[in-house]
């Protein structure tokens, strides 16, 4: 027998998530696991989907566990309820047991054990269907699971109407609009799936707070318009007042707590969020703009934002398709939300002087005012013209093709300056948004700057990074160190210092580090631990390995060595 849901309740966010997606569900033939987080969400979830099991917290900040299931007893609903609390209170206990409830159970709990209370409870529900000979409901639908089967592409929206037609989830007259929001790339590193995980919780609560806190300040008077406010208005005033109970308190509350739809993570870094529009798209736009302005607070990343508009259900897979179509050719940017209607409206991007500034560039050499033109035209086109995808692989392109003239004119090679994987990365996020765009010019141009300032032989070269290393043996000396000081790419002082020298950067590093070492061993009293962190190294195993392959003896044996030959003379 199948059909057996089960809402979970509890303001710990954390414990339902892990309840949620570590619970064996599927063998305890519960096929829809619905969650709430205060019981206001609870009392709507139950008002519009079948439950048959209630899992839920005693103690919550905006009104207890047993009250919610005091209100379930007075509706008539048919629900068992287990309790979870962290206190062994008797008169909670006590008014449980009153209310009907199967279980009291104390956290924290395993999961083995909360799954064989909830096998006797899914027992003891299928026991009291069949003697009562009532046929199960259809599962009850998780309509954020039917979102992300949607925008997940796992199944056509035709075939999900079907779906969710016995369930009547949906007025195909009812509209959503989409927020597709990206957390911008950096070009510096590329963010590990763990990071992508803790995203997503960080945009799921943050999103969450932010419609709480919404039902808490927001007046009804400032929620956007409902299909039953339009009508109201075209009624007679003396109609009105004889109409105005028929929206009561939990129609007029819901309008409010019900605006998020589903949060559907897509990608590592991308998420759609749906939200139920009324007829004030206006308020909609403010309500989404205060959204992503909470988000931008919230959140220790960059983000770009565009939002579809409207769409009724009955048409949403050319809504989605729109919303496809606009991701695509617009060029988000962190310092802005791109609404698909406004976008329309806007103005395309004017012509790229790029003629003009490479005259002047490789006739001056200039560099700094060349770039000083770029980044003020992208702030002009930032203001007030819509850049496209396609601009934006023109503008990238040409800029490239300068900076490739200029190398050429003024006799560098591409990798003497520019290492190809750290140049991949920032072009790579430039594609992304103007703001990333800006800083490829940026980075591009303090290679340009640095080349007219670095040495012109190879054995200048090499003199110069061996002078560093050497007074500055005790810091960091990683190939980026290098390569900055002499304003040249890592990978260009690496092939020059191997030529010039024989010996590899890391293996003379080490060289002159223990040559130091053993300087100071000699003629100093520090203790080894300390010599090793004067001669840059911070772990004093790999000090000591290092110092046994290049002398052939542990730094305390080479000290002892040292002792006995003076005390012979």
């Amino acid at each position: 027998m199948t059909g057996i849901s089960i809402l979970i309740v509890d303001d710990d966010r954390l414990l339902v998530e892990k309840m949620k997606n570590t619970m064996d569900w599927e063998g305890l033939n519960i096929s829809a696991v619905l969650t709430a987080y205060n019981i206001r969400q609870a009392e709507d979830v139950l008002n519009a989907c079948p439950v048959q099991i209630l899992l839920c917290d005693v103690d919550m900040p905006q009104g207890s566990g047993l009250e919610l299931l005091a209100w379930i007893r007075s509706t008539g609903l048919k629900v068992e309820c287990v309790f979870l609390s962290s206190y062994a209170n008797f008169t909670y206990a006590q008014k449980a047991l009153s209310l009907s409830a199967c279980e009291y159970l104390l956290k924290p709990i395993a999961n083995v054990d909360l799954e064989r209370v909830l096998k006797r409870v899914v027992d003891s529900v299928r026991e009291k269907r069949r003697s009562s000979g009532i046929q199960p409901e259809p599962p009850a639908l998780d309509r954020n699971r039917l979102w992300e089967k949607l925008l997940l592409r796992q199944a056509p929206w035709d075939d999900m109407m079907q779906e969710s037609a016995t369930s009547r989830l949906f007025n195909p007259k009812e509209k959503f609009c989409m927020v597709f929001m990206c957390v911008l790339p950096s070009a510096s590193r590329k963010p590990e799936k763990k990071e992508s995980a803790i995203l997503d919780f960080q945009i799921r609560d943050s999103v969450t707070d932010f419609f709480q806190n919404m039902e808490q300040k927001t007046g009804r008077e400032e929620l956007p318009e409902t299909e039953w406010d339009s009508r109201r208005r075209e009624l007679p005033e003396t109609e009105k007042d004889s109409r105005r109970e028929e929206l009561s308190e939990k129609e007029q509350d819901s309008r409010r707590k019900e605006l998020l739809e589903a949060v559907v993570h897509i990608s590592e870094q991308e998420w759609i969020l749906v939200m139920r529009c009324g007829e004030d798209w206006k308020t909609m736009k403010e309500t989404i703009q205060n959204l992503v302005r909470y988000l931008r607070q919230q959140m220790d990343h960059p983000m770009a934002v565009c939002a579809g508009t409207p769409t009724p259900v009955e048409n949403m897979s050319a809504g989605i398709e729109q919303l496809d179509a606009l991701i695509a050719s617009v060029v988000m940017d962190e310092d802005e939300i791109i609404f698909e209607d406004d976008w329309t409206m806007r103005k395309r991007t004017t012509a790229v002087p790029w003629k003009v500034w490479e005259k002047e560039l490789l006739e001056t050499g200039n560099v700094a005012r060349t770039e000083e033109r770029i980044l003020y035209y992208i702030d002009e086109q930032r203001k007030s013209d819509g850049w496209n995808r396609n601009f934006l692989s023109c503008f990238l392109r040409e800029l490239e093709q300068m900076m490739y003239f200029y190398l050429n004119e003024y006799g560098y090679s591409y990798t003497q300056l520019f290492d190809e994987q750290e140049f991949d990365k920032y072009e790579r996020a430039a594609k992304t948004s103007v703001g990333k765009t800006k800083e490829f010019v940026l980075y591009i141009f303090e290679k340009l700057k640095g080349g007219r300032k670095a040495f012109t032989s190879q054995e200048d070269v090499v003199c110069r990074i061996k002078e560093y290393i050497e007074s500055h043996l005790g810091e960091n000396l990683s190939r980026s160190v290098l390569s900055q000081e002499v304003f040249l790419s890592e990978g260009y002082i690496t092939q020059i210092f191997l030529k010039e020298t024989g010996s590899s950067l890391p293996s003379y590093i080490a060289q002159r580090r223990i040559e130091k070492a053993k300087e100071y061993l000699e003629h100093s009293g520090l203790p080894v631990s300390r010599i090793a962190s004067e001669v840059g190294y911070n772990n004093f195993s790999y000090f000591s390995k290092t110092f046994r392959e290049l002398v052939g003896c542990t730094p305390n044996e080479y000290r002892t060595s040292i002792d006995k030959k003076r005390n012979r003379f």
